[in-house]
């Protein structure tokens, strides 16, 4: 499944690169690759663009060297994501070769958990339970927490009224 990317998801992430700047976690180079990927290899509406270091060197107009540090530090940032692409070819003779072909690069879109937009990529719950009931474990397990709580507030209270000792029958 591909995710789409809006053109005002695409400002948002535009706009969290110049913060990025701003703050100094990535340079101006790095910010340029950005913006490469996000409105000059990437179709509309999509959030991947399929782009090799060469049609990215020329795009963006920087050296190899400098694009792979780029993508790097942007993925190390949670930015974009790295996706490498190989290719299984078979010969006639039966032999094997792996081609790599170029990778894609996917554009973050916000998320709740990232720190400047409130959208979601789904507001769907990702697993669905029917006919959930616990096991006998797990009623177990929740009355033996119970419990524990319970001492550690008694004994929270008894080290704050000044007691030293205090003593619990063995939990089982």
């Amino acid at each position: 499944m591909d995710v789409t990317l809006s053109a005002a998801d695409a400002g948002l992430i535009a706009r969290r690169g110049r913060k990025l700047l701003a703050r100094g976690r990535i340079t101006h180079r790095q910010y340029v690759l950005l913006d490469c990927l996000l409105w000059s290899c990437r179709a509309v509406g999509k959030a991947t663009a399929r782009v090799s270091y060469s049609q990215l060197q020329g795009r963006a107009r920087q050296a190899r060297s400098t694009i792979a540090g780029g993508i790097t530090a942007l993925v190390r940032l949670g930015v974009i994501q790295r996706v490498k692409h190989r290719l299984l070819v078979v010969g006639q003779n039966g032999g094997r070769v792996w081609k790599q072909l170029p990778n894609v690069y996917r554009v973050m879109v916000e998320t709740e958990s990232r720190e400047f937009s409130g959208r979601t990529d789904s507001k769907a719950p990702d697993i669905y339970m029917k006919d959930f009931v616990p096991s006998l474990d797990a009623v177990k397990t929740g009355k033996i927490l119970k419990q524990i709580a319970q001492q550690r507030t008694t004994l929270f209270q008894t080290r704050w009224r000044g007691d030293r000792c205090v003593t619990f029958p063995r939990v089982s």
